[in-house]
């Protein structure tokens, strides 16, 4: 699903809600939806705009929750449709035929003029700017632990952001190296964090998605940045199992992966997020799926730096004499020496 092939409004709610007549065709309707979903996707960042479209997806009408469904019901649905007329306006105004380019005038009907079109589009244009404005208000109210304020906390790597609107109708959007987009901080030297993460604290992932059947625990994998070093944790989901997912673990010196405990030295991270059965194995290799990645910033002082490890892929050998098949030796360690000894006796 995306904003590009997955509609979250409707072209009636388009019309209902900017006051238009029925006959503003489907069809020229649709094209604008889909741009206005990617300005919306900007202003809500990847994260959360993906967890709108799921629960959009699997009830319409109750959204997963109140604060989801206040979230679309009084901002994302005005925003969606001033912004879609918007971006209609021109459409509606002509159409492109075998010969050219053509506007209707007749049947006592009197096309506007271009000055008036440009009026029209810069006055929904203004008004989808108040709903933008109302929607970041609201997202910013939320308390900090909101699953809908997390969601709209995070970002992915590389993905603008608009953050603030301006009435003349020019949107700032975020450039990745432009440094947090609700701080103002400074980009690191390294690369641009996407989340921060505390020492010497509980912290929560909010990931998108489902756990499947059979997915009791998550292994998160922290790469250091600077050296390849790698740090393990195992925690559940303490969110629904429709999604989000949220995953919680501590940061603490010398934190044990099993009890959800985990040591991160300041500095920059990527995090590869997978799904397993059990709680206690820390092979990649050996769980179930790859969820989630994004890089992660962590904030304070001290901290070891784990030395770069290869935990190295095991493997089974299928062991055959004279094309005939006699045993397979499995999990072997590509990571260690190894020695096959056959003794074979011929008769």
């Amino acid at each position: 699903m995306s904003w590009l092939d997955t509609n979250i409004i409707t072209a009636t709610q388009v019309r209902d809600h900017t006051g238009k007549a029925k006959g503003v065709e489907d069809r020229k309707l649709d094209p604008p939806i889909h741009f206005a979903q990617h300005a919306l996707e900007e202003v809500l960042g990847v994260t959360l705009y993906a967890l709108l479209e799921t629960a959009y997806e699997a009830n319409q009408t109750t959204l997963g929750g109140a604060d989801m469904l206040a979230l679309y019901g009084q901002h994302c649905v005005p925003f969606l449709a001033w912004k879609t007329m918007e971006q209609a306006y021109p459409d509606l105004h002509s159409e492109a035929d075998r010969n050219g380019v053509f506007n209707k005038s007749g049947n006592d009907y009197t096309t506007v003029s271009g000055s008036v079109l440009a009026t029209l589009t810069r006055v929904a244009g203004s008004r989808a700017e108040v709903h933008q404005k109302a929607m970041l208000t609201y997202l910013r109210n939320l308390d900090t632990t909101n699953a809908i304020r997390i969601a709209f906390d995070t970002c992915v790597a590389g993905e603008a952001r608009t953050t603030s609107t301006t009435m003349g109708g020019i949107t700032p959007v975020r450039n990745p190296w432009q440094g947090d987009h609700l701080t103002g901080r400074a980009p690191p030297v390294i690369m641009a964090a996407t989340m921060n993460l505390e020492r010497a604290a509980t912290n929560t992932l909010l990931i998108p998605g489902r756990q499947l059947t059979g997915e009791t625990h998550y292994l998160l994998v922290f790469t250091r940045v600077e050296n390849g070093g790698v740090a393990k944790v195992i925690t559940t989901n303490t969110g629904s199992t429709t999604g989000p997912l949220l995953l919680q673990f501590d940061e603490v010196d010398g934190g044990v992966a099993a009890d959800g405990d985990i040591e991160l030295a300041a500095g920059d991270w990527q995090l590869v997020v997978y799904t397993q059965g059990n709680g206690t194995n820390l092979l990649i290799s050996s769980t179930l799926r790859e969820i989630w990645e994004e890089q992660i910033r962590v904030d304070g002082e001290g901290g070891d730096v784990p030395d770069p490890v290869d935990e190295g892929c095991p493997f089974d050998i299928t062991v055959n004499v004279d094309g005939v098949f006699v045993e397979t030796i499995t999990d072997v360690d590509p990571c260690v020496d190894n020695t096959l000894t056959l003794n074979i006796t011929y008769s």
